[in-house]
């Protein structure tokens, strides 16, 4: 009201401020719209970006949910294919193919997936089919690289997964490798040993405290 009353007045004493305090008015009167349509604009643009957020959470909500489900097929894919390598394997039969089949899943898998349910047994599986890779190889080269692996895959094991209680497997199997494979019986004995001082009160231990005065 101040802002009109004083263009009122000037408005009477001269033309010329009249015109001068119009353009006063108009510009005063031109600020508010302006501000609403920048305000608009603004809002628009925030909810243009909300709805890509919402958007991109879905997508990946989604993505989630496929990764699980095809980590879960692949999961039960070689759970059956090590129960058919091992039902073979109990009636004498060693199928290479079915076994560097489930070697090579197996890898892959553990590496992309450490945290899924079924990993640690499924690494232990793949050291105890690369020992029998070492055991019934004639080359003397490969069989040596084949027991490497395969102490590579319990020690893989020990170290990402120290306190499940399967790693009793890690001594045993390595402790075996060493003895039956590579016929280092000192580090074979100290697998032993280690198993024994680890799980003192467990069946493989009491086994191997007799063994062991022969090594």
């Amino acid at each position: 009201e101040d802002l009109l009353n004083l263009a009122h007045s000037a408005i009477e004493e001269d033309d010329f401020e009249k015109e001068t305090v119009r353009n006063i008015i108009w510009k005063e009167k031109t600020k508010l719209p302006f501000k609403i349509i920048t305000m608009n604009k603004a809002y628009r643009f925030l909810l243009i970006a909300l709805l890509l957020c919402v958007a991109c959470n879905q997508e990946n909500i989604k993505n989630s949910a496929n990764n699980i489900e095809q980590m879960s097929h692949t999961e039960n894919q070689l759970i059956e294919l090590w129960q058919k390598i091992d039902s073979l394997n109990s009636v004498g039969i060693i199928d290479t193919t079915l076994i560097n089949t489930f070697l090579s899943s197996a890898k892959s898998f553990s590496e992309n997936n450490p945290e899924a349910p079924n990993v640690p047994n499924i690494l232990l599986n793949a050291g105890q089919l690369t020992m029998v890779l070492a055991k019934i190889s004639e080359d003397p080269i490969e069989r040596a690289k084949n027991a490497k692996d395969a102490l590579d895959i319990f020690n893989k094991f020990q170290m990402i997964y120290p306190e499940n209680p399967n790693i009793k497997y890690c001594y045993f199997h390595r402790g075996t490798i060493y003895d039956d494979i590579l016929e280092d019986y000192r580090s074979a004995e100290n697998e032993f040993r280690e198993l024994i001082h680890r799980f003192p009160d467990d069946s493989l231990s009491i086994n191997i405290s007799a063994y062991i005065q022969y090594l």
